[in-house]
Formats: C-alpha cells, structure tokens, sequence
C-alpha cells in the first residue's frame, strides 16, 4: 500500500514538474464535468472533498464508513485513489483525488479528479444509492448501451465499444470536453452497471 503511493506521488510530481516546466501558467485544457447528485453539483476536475462535506455528506476511506477524513493530511503533488462519499449509509459514489500543490494539505482540500458509480455490485454487502445522480444532466441509471449513446449524442468524442467474448458489448468508453468516461454493463439485464469519470493527472499542473 506504502510502495502504491509513493509510486503514484512520485508520478503525479513528474507530471507536474512536466506540465509546470513546458506550460507556465497554462490554465486547464479540460472542461470540468458536472455531476448533480440529488441536487448536489460537483464540478469534476474542480470541486473539493470539501464540497462533500459541506452538503451533510460524509467522506471515508474505507467501505464500512468508518474510517472519516477528519485530521488526515495529504502530501505535496500526490494522489488518493479511493474515498467513499456516502449519506445515511448510502454509498453514493468513490472518488480519486489529489493535492496538485507544493504544500502539505488537509485531505478535505484535494480535488475531486475521479468519481464511480456502482449501480450494481452483487458482490458487496455495502448499501448503495445511486437514485438522482446526474452527470451532465443525465442520469444513466437504467440505461442500455444504445441509450447512453444517443443521450450524449453531439457531445461525445473517441466513442469506443469493447465486447465481451459473447459478442455483447460489455463497456464503452468516450470524452467529453476532454475528461474521460466509461460505462459497463450488465450481461444479463444488459443495463448499465458502472460510471467512471475521470479527469486524468497530465491535466493538473
């Protein structure tokens, strides 16, 4: 787990020398996506853990939502990749974030760069919520692989579909305003599975 991060710390500092070295005080070459949950917007790429916190919901870093962010810290340039949003409970989505700064800073200050929705996850007894969850104005609950598709018809790019050996497309994958995305689904029932939204590391400086 220790080796894992200081891994992933030593990347996310090379990225960021890179993009500070070769780009000055370019600004984001992104579009931060807008996820709604139950009201909630969150500006993906953007918004802090903190944002989180401020609408009554609670941040962990572990599955049983017990293990609360409160007085943890984040090392300078370095990168998390797994926090727990949940309400009452309810796990409503897990997020990656980072501190793209040169200082040490308290995790509810990283920015939120990845968020995952699990519509199904037979294999957890965690309790999940995942009604009204809106990315770019679209809920993808329910959907089948030809729904997704036409509902982010005009604003998709690089749309790619990977089958499964049955033949059935099991995921695709495509951009929007340069933040990738990708939706599994179930083979049985066919209907979306997960969403994955991520706003990748190169882009932050």
């Amino acid at each position: 787990m220790f080796k894992t991060k200081k891994i992933v710390i030593i990347l996310l500092s090379i990225l960021l020398t890179i993009s500070i070295t070769g780009c000055g005080t370019q600004k984001h070459r992104f579009e931060p996506l807008h996820i709604s949950i139950d009201g909630l917007e969150i500006l993906l790429g953007e918004s802090t853990l903190q944002t989180f916190i401020d609408a009554g919901y609670k941040v962990t870093l572990d599955k049983s939502l017990k293990q609360d962010i409160a007085g943890e810290t984040m090392p300078a340039m370095s990168y998390d990749v797994a926090a727990y949003i949940s309400k009452d409970n309810n796990i409503v989505g897990m997020v990656s974030f980072l501190n793209n700064t040169k200082d040490t800073i308290p995790l509810e200050e990283c920015i939120v760069n990845e968020y995952e929705i699990k519509y199904k996850d037979p294999s957890s007894s965690a309790s999940y919520n995942t009604d009204n969850i809106l990315i770019e104005g679209i809920d993808i609950k329910g959907m089948q692989v030809e729904d997704v598709e036409k509902a982010f018809e005009g604003k998709i790019q690089d749309l790619e579909e990977f089958k499964d050996e049955d033949g059935i497309v099991a995921t695709i994958s495509f951009e929007i305003n340069k933040v990738y995305m990708s939706v599994s689904f179930d083979h049985k029932t066919k209907e979306a599975r997960t969403t994955n939204a991520e706003v990748f590391l190169s882009y932050f400086e």
